[in-house]
């Protein structure tokens, strides 16, 4: 089969970091079919004079198209409305699209659409596969679905309900959103199928900690408590730092140290909070770190911890549990089907005193590494990958 992934998270010369399990899944899928890669990227003017809004010129320097890993990717540049009109983004996304996959379906005929986050990507790729005769299969994987799907979004949430009931076959990335997509959004349950994350447990393996720990230069006689992840609201960085604030007032071993890894528009709100809560000496904020090193990052903590608002299927928890690192995270998403006794502990989103809680119960705990890395044996990216390779084959009849 020829399949076109149509995707925003995918990695581009530059954003290297950007949607690395995408492309995770996408080497795997590309030893069962034939793929393409469409990552969309804002429209920005590629002028000099506006090179100081790094956030927005950088989308001006992505090329045109890469081959990355023997992957062929195009990079469609399309107009991105202010958030007051971001409704009307699946709408100028299409615009985008539709012409570059009618001259990529010339070129080499495209049996499937597979298009990865439901808006506006789901949206836009959709209504160009109809345009063009082609099937589609939607992928949802997180917020698209535990946000623009919900009411506070009317216009998305139909578009993505018009989506899911118009596409030849859906994906969840959880039962939890699978029960959403089928019972509120419209999703016909028989064309709805379930696949997680994988990870690449050749990269992800259990390692030395003492060696890990000397790599970075950190103080063998700590414990680390790790975060990875961006410093959003979503993310839950700031509950996770007023649980260590209670733990530090509750006279936690001053050997506990938090490691965050990553970074975001909180940061300077972080760093400040840390300061406020009294604990500028527990925490070690590391900055965006290249994705080659978040496996040593793995192997020096002591427990991991993702206590996110809403997450699709994680891969930053099955990767710190092929490491062989028990994960302390909040009840969204994926998390309650992953973590059980032997591998982690489960808080609730938001609250600081239950995330307190588990990160106690989870340095109290004696651990099995190798029982940790067991519990995720299943998940891996060639696995997942045929599981897509079926679903792609039902879209086909």
């Amino acid at each position: 089969m020829n399949i076109l992934l149509i995707t925003n998270l995918y990695p581009n010369p530059l954003e290297p970091n950007r949607g690395i399990f995408t492309s995770q899944l996408v080497e795997k899928l590309s030893t069962v079919c034939e793929v393409t890669v469409m990552s969309p990227v804002p429209w920005f003017p590629k002028w000099s004079l506006l090179s100081g809004l790094k956030q927005w010129y950088k989308f001006a320097q992505v090329p045109d198209r890469a081959v990355l890993k023997n992957i062929e990717v195009i990079y469609p540049k399309y107009i991105v409305i202010p958030k007051l009109f971001g409704f009307l983004q699946s709408a100028t996304l299409y615009l985008s699209l539709v012409f570059k996959i009618a001259k990529l379906n010339r070129r080499k005929k495209i049996d499937v659409i597979n298009a990865q986050w439901m808006y506006p990507d789901g949206v836009a790729a959709t209504y160009a596969a109809k345009t063009l005769g082609i099937p589609v299969v939607v992928s949802a994987l997180g917020c698209d679905i535990n946000l623009y799907a919900t009411t506070a979004y009317p216009v998305r949430r139909f578009q993505i309900m018009n989506t899911l009931r118009t596409a030849e076959q859906s994906i969840a990335i959880s039962s939890a959103q699978s029960k959403v997509m089928s019972e509120d959004l419209g999703a016909d349950a028989r064309k709805l199928s379930i696949v997680l994350n994988g990870v690449n447990q050749d990269l992800f393996r259990i390692q030395n900690r003492d060696e890990c720990v000397r790599k970075f230069s950190l103080d063998p006689a700590n414990q680390y408590i790790l975060y990875v992840g961006r410093l959003s609201d979503e993310k839950g960085i700031i509950p996770l730092l007023k649980a260590i604030g209670i733990l530090h007032k509750e006279n936690l071993d001053p050997r506990v140290k938090l490691l965050v890894i990553g970074n975001g528009e909180l940061w300077d709100e972080c760093q400040a909070l840390a300061n406020a809560l009294g604990i500028t000496d527990r925490v070690i904020f590391k900055g965006e770190r290249p994705y080659s090193e978040i496996v040593d990052w793995m192997g020096a903590a002591t427990l991991h911890c993702l206590p996110s608002y809403r997450e699709g299927c994680p891969n930053v928890v099955l990767e710190a549990l092929a490491s062989g690192r028990p994960v302390i995270a909040t009840r969204v998403g994926s998390v309650p089907e992953v973590l059980r006794e032997s591998n982690g502990v489960i808080a609730e989103p938001g609250d600081e005193s239950s995330i307190a809680a588990a990160i106690k119960k989870g340095l109290q705990t004696s651990w099995n590494e190798q029982d940790i890395r067991a519990s995720v044996k299943d998940f891996t990216w060639q696995k997942m990958a045929d599981r897509y390779k079926s679903i792609f084959e039902a879209a086909l009849h």
